[in-house]
């Protein structure tokens, strides 16, 4: 009895997903790679260092942040929300399969 309604509970709860758990397409129109953050700590930290331009002079501080540097046109899934605009995905094909960080909204999508 209490396996039926565990297991109804849960039908009922991914009856209302619907396409929100297809896999979104990662990358902005005319860029080559998507950063995934680590959270959305590191996002914000890597933006200060790149605004204060030490990307340049030391790419490995941003670098540190990165979970990992995805292909535009990759696949994710969504697996939890960062934020209004942001949300924690997990890479599930290319290079960087597997791979589970943050990104903007701006980095979902492509079509």
């Amino acid at each position: 009895m209490r396996r039926s309604i565990i297991a109804a509970a849960l039908v009922t709860a991914w009856a209302g997903q619907g396409l929100a758990d297809d896999p979104a397409v990662l990358g902005r129109a005319g860029m080559e790679q998507v950063y995934v953050w680590r959270d959305y700590d590191s996002w914000s930290e890597g933006l200060a260092l790149v605004r204060a331009g030490v990307h340049e002079t030391d790419p490995h501080m941003v670098l540190r942040l990165m979970a990992c540097i995805a292909k535009t046109g990759d696949h994710a899934v969504i697996v939890g929300r960062a934020g209004v605009a942001a949300k924690t995905i997990l890479v599930i094909d290319g290079e960087q399969k597997g791979c589970r960080g943050f990104v903007t909204d701006e980095d979902l999508g492509l079509r």
